[in-house]
């Protein structure tokens, strides 16, 4: 059984105007862990087994993935600037089992914010940013019983799904 690990009522169901905002960017919702990336004003960064990916107008992709149903888009409200987040993004190395997707987003948060959540997971996270009123919307193409609904996963979890993707 799997355990709820975050939640969004009603999201919307329409794709979102990616310009003047931040959003966390949520890919392979099929997948336990998903992917996550950050997007901000429409520039999209991305930490993989590649290394940091950075994509200067994400709209074609991430278009191209929500009409495969398999995309969230969560809303933020505005920090830090695109600096910050690029320096950021590129003080890490590529994947590898031990780290995770989420690594840059929680260092993001913790430095523009001081939100530090009790899981260092994304259902972690996005907890800690709904609690402080930081999340404004979320948007999905995958409507689940008027909810967006992220399970609860483990560090093994991303392990496996690394390594996986490694191979």
């Amino acid at each position: 059984m799997v355990s709820k690990g975050w939640s969004y009522p009603n999201p919307i169901a329409s794709f979102p105007d990616l310009g003047n905002t931040v959003f966390i960017a949520l890919f392979g919702l099929e997948d336990l862990p998903p992917h996550v990336a950050i997007v901000h004003n429409k520039t999209m960064f991305s930490l993989t087994i590649r290394g940091v990916e950075a994509y200067q107008d994400a709209t074609r992709l991430l278009r191209k993935v929500w009409t495969k149903k398999q995309c969230a888009l969560v809303e933020c409200k505005p920090f830090g600037n695109a600096e910050l987040i690029s320096t950021t993004y590129n003080s890490f190395e590529a994947l590898k089992p031990g780290n995770s997707c989420i690594d840059p987003l929680l260092l993001l948060f913790k430095s523009a914010s001081e939100i530090v959540p009790s899981k260092p997971f994304l259902h972690g996270l996005l907890l800690a940013l709904s609690e402080a009123g930081l999340i404004k919307n979320c948007y999905t193409s995958s409507i689940w019983n008027d909810a967006f609904v992220l399970a609860d996963y483990a560090q093994t979890d991303i392990d496996k799904r690394i390594e996986k993707l490694g191979s």
